[in-house]
């Protein structure tokens, strides 16, 4: 019942962390938009929602890069790249065969083959966390040209967007959050560090 209780909780708190990061970034938008004397129409609305999906892609595109530059630092060997249902994997002869899978409740997935287990241990938290990484340093990127240069009022919008993206993934992906089909990079990294037994099991798989 505790348990229950405490995810509950939990669950909550990501809500309520949800809306306010949409509220902050949508009212910066209104904002802006309103200062440049930008009225909304259909079209300028369907604009917005194009950069939002433009912002998610790229975002996902580069969080799964990041797991997969983490991994070479780490001395990982790469496996396999997917972004939604296109994959590409390394074959027994080293060539890259493309191919077409998808894993419910994920997006993309970099999978890399760690190095040597070493006395009970291994380079695992830079990797599991390089998406997480990625995302908030494209965030920051982007929010650095959107202050710092001068740009049009649309591309302003799509900068913070690019932000808000980056900032929503990164706390989604990076704090300990478990769900039926699969636990996110935090919720990974986490299990991996508290117990030896996990991190074999990581390790192995």
């Amino acid at each position: 019942m505790a348990d229950k209780k405490k995810k509950r909780g939990k669950a909550a708190w990501g809500s309520i962390l949800y809306i306010v990061i949409c509220a902050v970034f949508g009212g910066m938008i209104g904002v802006m938009l309103a200062e440049n004397d930008v009225e909304l129409d259909l079209t300028q609305i369907l604009l917005i929602m194009v950069f939002f999906m433009l912002a998610v892609l790229l975002h996902l595109i580069l969080h799964e890069a990041g797991h997969m530059f983490a991994g070479f630092l780490s001395g990982y060997r790469f496996l396999s790249f997917r972004i939604g249902s296109f994959m590409w994997e390394k074959q027994k002869d080293g060539n890259i065969r493309f191919s077409k899978y998808s894993l419910a409740g994920t997006g993309g997935q970099c999978l890399m083959c760690p190095p040597e287990y070493n006395n009970g241990n291994f380079p695992f938290v830079l990797y599991n966390l390089g998406g997480v990484i990625m995302n908030f340093l494209l965030a920051a990127l982007a929010a650095a040209i959107a202050l710092l240069v001068p740009v049009g009022p649309w591309m302003k919008v799509f900068l913070w967007m690019m932000v808000f993206v980056g900032v929503l993934t990164g706390l989604v992906n990076g704090i300990p959050f478990k769900s039926k089909t699969v636990n996110n990079d935090g919720s990974n990294t986490l299990t991996i560090g508290k117990s030896p037994a996990s991190r074999r099991a990581f390790w192995l798989q």
